[in-house]
Order: C-alpha cells, then sequence, then structure tokens
C-alpha cells in the first residue's frame, strides 16, 4: 500500500544526507526532471536555478539538519533536464538518530500553473495600481477583498485598514448607508449598478462620486463578488455649478439686450431732441457731431467693459473712469494747450443700470472742464475723483481754470452740456452742487447706492462715512 502510494502520487517524495547527496526518489523523478533512474545527480543542490528564493530554501533545509526539527514549507524554482524551469513546493522533515540528523525525507508539489496565476494576478493588481480611479472589492457579504492604490488616495484608508471590513462600513455617509445597502441587494442578484454618490472619507469629509459596480462571476457562472470603480467628481461638480451660474447670467443679459438698446437708442434720441432745443444753429457741426459721438462712446464703453469681464451684471466703476478720461483727453487734445488730468478713484462696483447714466455725466463734467475751463488760458489741470463711502458715491470734477463770474448760470442753465448734467443727477437720484472757486470751477454730484452683489459689498465693507 505504501508502496503504492509512493509510485503513483504526483509528487515525488525523496531523501538526502545532511550533506544533501541523494538517497532516494520515488518514479516522479523523471516526470518532474526529466532524467532516467540511472542517469545519477549526486547532489539535489544542482537542480537548482539562480532565483533569489532559493537561498532562503538552503536556509531552511540547513536549519532543520542543525535543530533535528520540521521546518516550514517554503517553495523553490528548479531546473529540468532540457533547462525548462518550474516551481515547487518543499516539505521536509530530518531524521534524527541519536541526536543526530542522519538524513532529510521531503517531498516536492509542482507548484507552476499556481505561480503563473499568481503572476497574472498580481500583474492584474499592478495594473489597477496605475489607474486614477478608486477600484475595489468585496465578497457576497460586502467584506473588502481588494482595495488599489488610488482608492487609498481617494478615501484615506489604507489598504491594511479595510481589507475584510465591511464596505458599508468604510464608503457611504451614515446618511446614505440605506441607499448602498439597497445596491448592493441588486448587484448580488446579477445587476450592474451606476451613477452619483456621495461618500465620505476616513476623516468623516464628504466628496461627490461617481460610482460604478459590477457582479463577479465565477468559472461555473455564479456569482462570487463585487467590484466597483469610483471618482471624485468634485471638481466636474464645481465646474458644472459655474457653466449654470454663466448660462443663467447669459440668460439674463440676453433677456435685457432688447430692452437695454432700446433704451439708450432713446437715450441717443432724447440728447438730440435737447440739442435741438437750444440754439446750437451757430456752432460748428463738426462740434455738435463729436460732442454726440463721445456721448454715444461713452455708452459703448459700458458694454465694451460688460463683455471683457466674466460678470456681466456689474462693473468696476473706477477702471470705466480711467478709460473714459484717457478716451477724453484724445478728442479734446490742442496743439496750443497743455492739459493734464489727475485721477484719485477708489473701488466702485456698480450695476448696468447706474453705469450707463454715470459714463454720460462723467462724461459731460470733464468735457465742459476741457472746453471751457482753460479758454483764455495755455493749459491747467483738471482734478477727478470718486469716492466709496457707506451710503454712497461721491464725484468731483475740479479744474483751476478761468472759473465761472456767476454760478447762477450754472444752477439755471441756458446750457446744453449742463442741462443734461442736471438730468443725469435726477436719473440718478443724486445732488448736484456748483462751487467757483478762486482758480477754477469745482463741480460734486452724491448719489445713494443701490442694493448690489457680494463683490459690491466686499467693496464697501470698511469704508468712511459720507
Amino acid at each position: 500500500m505504501l508502496r503504492d502510494i509512493f509510485e503513483h502520487s504526483t509528487s515525488l517524495y525523496y531523501s538526502h544526507t545532511p550533506e544533501h547527496d541523494i538517497t532516494f526518489f520515488n518514479p516522479q523523478w523523471k516526470a518532474f526532471f526529466g532524467y532516467e533512474p540511472d542517469e545519477n545527480i549526486d547532489k539535489w543542490t544542482e537542480t537548482l536555478t539562480d532565483h533569489p528564493v532559493n537561498k532562503k530554501g538552503i536556509q531552511e533545509t540547513q536549519r532543520a539538519i542543525d535543530t533535528g526539527k520540521p521546518q516550514p514549507s517554503y517553495e523553490l524554482q528548479l531546473q529540468r533536464k532540457n533547462g525548462e524551469t518550474f516551481w515547487v513546493e518543499v516539505n521536509e522533515a530530518p531524521v534524527v538518530k541519536n541526536g543526530k540528523t542522519v538524513s532529510i525525507a521531503g517531498s516536492l508539489t509542482d507548484i507552476t500553473k499556481r505561480k503563473q496565476a499568481e503572476d497574472v494576478l498580481k500583474f492584474q493588481a499592478k495594473l489597477l495600481d496605475q489607474v486614477g480611479e478608486a477600484v475595489m472589492a468585496t465578497d457576497l457579504e460586502g467584506m473588502i477583498t481588494y482595495w488599489n492604490k488610488a482608492a487609498e488616495k481617494i478615501y484615506g484608508w489604507s489598504k491594511e485598514e479595510v481589507m475584510g471590513k465591511n464596505i458599508l462600513e468604510v464608503t457611504p455617509t451614515s446618511q446614505n448607508r440605506e441607499q448602498a445597502s439597497e445596491i448592493m441587494d441588486v448587484l448580488t442578484k446579477g445587476e450592474e449598478w451606476s451613477g452619483e454618490f456621495t461618500v465620505q472619507r476616513k476623516d468623516g469629509s464628504t466628496f461627490p462620486a461617481y460610482v460604478i459596480d459590477s457582479p463577479i462571476f465565477g468559472e461555473n457562472g455564479d456569482i462570487i463578488g463585487v467590484i466597483g470603480v469610483s471618482n471624485d467628481i468634485t471638481k466636474q461638480k464645481k465646474n458644472e455649478e459655474f457653466i449654470r451660474k454663466n448660462l443663467k447670467e447669459k440668460e439674463v443679459l440676453l433677456s435685457e439686450i432688447h430692452h437695454r438698446v432700446k433704451n439708450n437708442m432713446a437715450v441717443i434720441s432724447s440728447l438730440l431732441d435737447l440739442q435741438i432745443e437750444f440754439d446750437y444753429t451757430k456752432r460748428n457741426t463738426e462740434t455738435l457731431l463729436k460732442d454726440m459721438r463721445n456721448r454715444i462712446k461713452s455708452i459703448a464703453l459700458v458694454y465694451e467693459m460688460v463683455y471683457e469681464d466674466e460678470n456681466i451684471v456689474e462693473i468696476n466703476f473706477s477702471e470705466l473712469l480711467h478709460r473714459l478720461v484717457e478716451q477724453l483727453k484724445v478728442t479734446h487734445r490742442q496743439e496750443n494747450k497743455d492739459i493734464s488730468v489727475h485721477i484719485n478713484a477708489e473701488e466702485v462696483i456698480i450695476d448696468m443700470n447706474t453705469s450707463v447714466p454715470l459714463s454720460l455725466l462723467v462724461n459731460e463734467a470733464i468735457s465742459n472742464a476741457f472746453k471751457h475751463a482753460f479758454s483764455r488760458r495755455k493749459g491747467g489741470c483738471i482734478e477727478v475723483n470718486l469716492v466709496n463711502t457707506k451710503k454712497g458715491y461721491r464725484f468731483v470734477v475740479q479744474d483751476d481754470g478761468t472759473g465761472v463770474s456767476d454760478i447762477d448760470q450754472l444752477t439755471h442753465p441756458a446750457t446744453f452740456g449742463c442741462t443734461i448734467i442736471q438730468g443725469l443727477t435726477r436719473q440718478l437720484q443724486g445732488e448736484l452742487s456748483w462751487q467757483s472757486l478762486d482758480r477754477g470751477l469745482k463741480v460734486e454730484v452724491w448719489f445713494p447706492k443701490r442694493n448690489g452683489s457680494a463683490k459690491a459689498k466686499e467693496a464697501n465693507s470698511v469704508l468712511p462715512d459720507e
């Protein structure tokens, strides 16, 4: 019976001396190594390859010889007669007589196919560790059996911490754990599931993830587990919200474009009507057209800034003021005059409904200074101030020109420019004052704030009183 086991077993049984000389092997010797029984190999170590794992195997055998005690099983890579390599699992026990090891008896089991399968699994696991998505697997009870490096990074749990834990205790939040359990029930029935799901990290913080879960089928078609792939979509959700916000703002803009264009055309028409009411028959037509062109350009500049900025509801009027002044300096440049403009403008964020009349007012006030303040002088200076206070804004234009002898003519104007300034001040619900100085004229307009956006409120948060 024992002989039958030795001769027909798929394992190779052998014995060797403490010096590694072979003293016995069963018929499987040829199947393992390709040698005939009469082809002698003195020492079994002659079948070893140079694989590093073999060094550990020799140490285990030597330890069994030295201690006289069996050692744990170990693996070796061996070589057949034809040079082909294969893997075996070694189980050995020392034969001890009078307290001394006289031989080693052992068996070899061919594990080449198992090692190849393990290598494939290791390669596949390595591939999964290279992907940016979290990949995890569980058995049918939800116990985690695989957790790749991306899962460690995304969820904050190391592989060692989660292996063997129930997935329901690791990734779902406490609020959606019941839903996660329902999804597991769907998967264990052989169905797939995908969608957005709020998950949590090890530190308790939550984030939106896109999850794809699928059942794992064994060779016989039975469901043996579940594999899931998930990805943090926080940035994607923020981008979607940004796009939604922009689309909403664009819709607001498109819905108001017709209204605003119509209103602005009405403004231009009203300006033309006002000019007709005043006696401009003695004025040069080119001058009149230049004045009207500046007014239209001041309106156009507002919309130019709107389209340059992501914010299509409000504009930074401080920046607009600088651009308006540069535009007017070019328009009113005279070869024989040297007129400088100094601007002191605090940050002022205003809505579109305020920016158009205010830009027209700025155009008129500064244009009047250019045209009239230095008519009898070779030059001078215009100071422009824009002050942001808690309750409103103060706009001041002051020149050091010839001034105005009769201030009442400005309070009850017979000129087109002053009439426009008064009308625009009323439209802004503001207050207008004229002040004749020793040298020059000071025009000051104060107008209240409207309810603005968070950006406007932030700009107004630390401001002086009026």
